[in-house]
């Protein structure tokens, strides 16, 4: 796939280079905030080789393209990659704000997505080791490939903290340095030992940010906000020297006298409410999982995954909501896209069915199946809906938890593995979420008309 030829034809089906006013990327859409709205031309973008499907939401219109979204985003005009936005005069309503929110929350986490992954899969991998059996906890090359594994999570400040900074126009390395400030072996050693500590005679708060989100991604936001007025009074020649050394005298107290302890003060708040549904999360896990295709399609399971690991992750050390229901949606969507094959007599839809049913399967990208197979057909989406919500229900109810947030297919099975999650209660939800999507899609599934009156349309 040449991807400058694909981000050139998306650029000139969006109204052209002028009329993007900021465009970013995720896992598999690349995102657009436009000028003319109008000049957005849908049918185009289905026509081009490599595009999924079109999505609008908030104000901010996607291209879904699939996982190769990271490589084509730099064939974009550099000058929407998360500049200045031009100022619109259209009031920004609730569903802007939140399209806002999950694109940063979004663009935050998703330069860690591929390390988290393959850390994830490392300690999936030990767990089996330790099940069967065939290594124990006290041996070196253990011990040695857990931590390794295990640091992303201690340091995921950092990685936030590009995200962010990118995201907002700011300068990365900037704000990895406020990151490091908060992550500092001398502060962390001041706070175990519970030694007092001030700054310009404010007194800091003694609390740890390894494994921490909320913190870095409010500090990087307001660093942000100083480093823009920073740079628009200090005279160009001299912003080398100043701006850095003002970020650190400013943003220092800053991180560890306000944003710091305000948002972990936010996360104790948020942990007591998560304490009190701890015995119902089986309810939230069935309606996330009936409702995740939808979720997907609009581009807001970003933000919800964000939440979730804001929340019960770094409270509890595991997920017992937001991957579960992923899993019983992915295995239905997955399951019912190949089911879809099977029924369908259309060539085109055949092949698109298939190979967006494995991926989603074994490679965890839901967007092509769902865009390419379950829209195509209302009875295809609902019967998946129901089937994840069924299997959601057994899932909840059996305990299965994740333990790495990485990723919800059957190669990422061992992620649910551990202690309270069995490998009876993982793989029988798997099965029930495949048995009873395929069993829905092979009754209610029929081509649709226009499919059905296809030149492509087979004899049966």
């Amino acid at each position: 796939m040449d991807y400058k030829e694909l981000a050139s034809a998306i650029v000139l089906a969006v109204g052209g280079e002028d009329n993007i006013v900021n465009v970013a990327h995720c896992a598999t859409r690349l995102r657009f905030v436009l000028k003319d709205t109008e000049k957005f031309n849908e049918e185009a973008l289905k026509k081009i080789d490599g595009v999924i499907n079109t999505m609008s939401f908030g104000g901010q219109y996607q291209v879904i393209i699939g996982p190769h979204a990271k490589d084509v985003f730099p064939f974009m005009p550099s000058k929407g990659k998360g500049e200045k936005k031009e100022k619109s005069d259209k009031k920004k309503g609730f569903k802007h704000v939140l399209a806002s929110i999950a694109e940063f929350l979004s663009a935050s986490i998703g330069v860690a997505i591929i390390p988290l992954i393959g850390a994830g899969m490392i300690k999936a991998i030990l767990t089996m080791l330790i099940q069967f059996g065939w290594l124990g906890t006290d041996n070196n090359t253990y011990i040695v490939l857990y931590f390794a594994a295990d640091a992303i999570w201690y340091f995921i400040p950092v990685f936030l903290a590009i995200g962010a900074a990118r995201k907002l126009g700011s300068d990365p390395i900037l704000a990895v340095l406020m990151a490091c400030i908060m992550l500092s072996p001398t502060f962390v050693s001041y706070v175990n030992a519970g030694t007092p500590l001030t700054i310009f005679g404010l007194p800091i708060t003694l609390t740890t940010y390894g494994q921490s989100f909320l913190p870095i991604l409010l500090t990087v936001y307001v660093m942000s906000l100083l480093e823009k007025a920073l740079k628009k009074y200090i005279p160009s020649g001299a912003q080398m020297l100043l701006v850095p050394v003002l970020i650190i005298l400013i943003m220092t107290p800053v991180a560890l006298v306000l944003t710091g302890p305000l948002t972990n003060w936010a996360a104790i708040l948020i942990a007591k409410p998560l304490e009190a549904i701890s015995d119902y999360t089986w309810i939230l896990v069935m309606i996330l999982a009936a409702l995740m295709p939808i979720l997907i399609m609009f581009g807001l399971h970003g933000a919800i995954v964000t939440f979730i690991i804001l929340t019960w992750y770094v409270t509890v050390g595991y997920d017992p909501v937001f991957m579960v229901a992923a899993l019983c949606a992915h295995i239905s969507i997955g399951t019912t896209a190949i089911v879809v094959g099977i029924k369908t007599k259309n060539r085109v839809m055949r092949s698109t069915a298939y190979s967006s049913g494995v991926t989603m399967l074994i490679g965890n990208v839901s967007e092509p199946a769902i865009f390419g197979v379950l829209l195509r057909s209302k009875k295809a989406l609902i019967t998946t809906c129901i089937s994840a919500g069924i299997t959601g229900l057994y899932a909840g109810l059996m305990g299965v938890k994740c333990y790495v947030i990485a990723g919800a297919s059957w190669l990422f099975m061992p992620l649910f593995i551990g202690d309270g999650s069995t490998w009876f209660a993982v793989i029988s939800t798997v099965i029930l979420a495949t048995i009873l999507s395929g069993v829905l899609a092979f009754i209610f599934y029929k081509d649709p008309a226009d499919l059905a009156k296809n030149p492509e349309t087979e004899n049966a």
